[in-house]
């Protein structure tokens, strides 16, 4: 697994001072500690406390080279995220104080890629910490409300007609395509295909494709079957995403939300990264959308096809 150091050094000044934030870059800083929050790093104020993070004697010269402690602290850091994830201290003054307090802004990545991050830096003692919750909530929630208004203007453009997918993939190869065809904002129809294909084996010279399994229900028969993703509208499965969105995250949870380019929601959702493969999901991934009521050629008319 990747690692990445970032550290975005951009102080604001405050009534004309400027408290000095140094980065401390140096290799070994993955292995110290575990994973947190990107907004609540460790203080160090003592050497053992550096060494009780894991530090070896390499280490821990390599940073008494470029720290005092009798006049600065250290803080330390160590998160799992995207590999587009950003942190940036941001100085303020305390509301009815006369100095400085320093938070640090995490803004996640887009990608699904999960990497390690890891950033110490050297800050005045005098300097006080805010702890602060990731800009990352209030950001997800906008984003989830803007992406349902535009939800409401293409479903009812196309008078509730639409279909969409849901495709899930396993580590052993399991594929599966759940597409659920609603029409007058009901559902219509949905159908289930399945096939396995081992990711780490690529079809050989001359091997058939994988033969699809599957069914399509109708009618009374809609849920009959245990596999599959629910019969549903999107408008029931987008109400848990503003829960999902706004939930406080645990230490060890890394949220996504993302749109398509017309701006419709198409993941939600939160994992635990603690767990390496096949990973949970809690919310909902949407892969394709098709807005528009579907022909004899089975190509919806005036389809617009949202992935």
């Amino acid at each position: 697994m990747q690692l990445l150091i970032l550290f975005a050094l951009c102080p604001v000044i405050v009534d004309g001072a400027e408290p000095e934030v140094r980065r401390i870059d140096l290799p070994g800083l993955s292995a110290l500690g575990r994973p947190g929050k990107p907004t609540e790093p460790v203080e160090l104020t003592s050497w053992d406390a550096v060494k009780a993070l894991g530090a070896g004697e390499d280490l821990l010269q390599a940073i008494k080279k470029q720290v005092d402690l009798e006049q600065e602290r250290l803080l330390f850091v160590r998160w799992q995220g995207s590999g587009q994830d950003r942190l940036e201290p941001v100085l303020t003054t305390e509301p009815g104080g006369d100095g400085a307090v320093l938070t640090f802004r995490h803004q996640p990545g887009r990608t699904r890629d999960l990497r390690q991050h890891a950033a110490m830096f050297a800050v005045p003692r005098t300097l006080k910490l805010a702890h602060a919750e990731p800009a990352a909530a209030n950001g997800d929630v906008a984003l989830v409300k803007q992406a349902l208004q535009q939800w409401g203007e293409q479903r009812d453009k196309f008078d509730g007609n639409y279909l969409y997918t849901v495709s899930t993939s396993s580590f052993s190869g399991l594929r599966t395509q759940t597409t659920i065809t609603i029409r007058n904002n009901k559902v219509f129809r949905r159908t289930f295909q399945k096939f396995m294909q081992p990711a780490l084996e690529p079809l050989r010279p001359g091997q058939p494709e994988p033969v699809p399994q599957g069914w399509d229900e109708e009618g009374d028969q809609l849920g009959s079957h245990q596999e599959g993703a629910p019969a549903i509208t999107l408008d029931a499965l987008y109400e848990k995403a503003e829960p999902i969105a706004s939930r406080k995250l645990e230490a060890f949870e890394k949220r996504y939300v993302r749109t398509n380019k017309q701006g419709l929601l198409t993941s939600c959702f939160i994992i635990d990264t603690r767990i390496a493969d096949d990973v949970p999901i809690d919310g909902l991934v949407v892969n394709q959308i098709t807005l528009g009521l579907p022909q004899p050629d089975g190509q919806p008319k005036d389809a617009e096809t949202n992935r």
